[in-house]
């Protein structure tokens, strides 16, 4: 399924690896603890589950204080970097959905 997918980067940083070309990895990404080559569906679902949701905000803010593996949907405001600046653009976001 991923053969000579060498560029291939899940939204966690899990790398390509030879090892696990099979659907093993065919699944969103959540780091050391549950590896996958996939990317959650959208920016701001920081928490991995699928959707927008007030957990998203609790998990960018665990993030933002306690460090560990940011997802890439973390960046909401899209400046390349995640800082408090992506907890109220998440909060925009959440807001303009509801």
């Amino acid at each position: 399924m991923f053969s000579g997918c060498y560029k291939l980067v899940g939204g966690m940083g899990t790398t390509y690896d030879k090892n696990h070309i099979d659907a093993t990895y065919a699944h969103i990404d959540h780091g050391q603890s549950d590896p996958g080559y996939l990317t959650s569906c959208c920016v701001g679902d920081v928490n991995g589950d699928g959707r927008l949701s007030i957990s998203d905000i609790a998990a960018l803010i665990d993030f933002l204080l306690y460090g560990g593996e940011i997802p890439a949907s973390a960046d909401v405001n899209g400046d390349s970097n995640v800082a408090i600046g992506d907890v109220s653009a998440l909060i925009d976001l959440l807001l303009a959905n509801h």
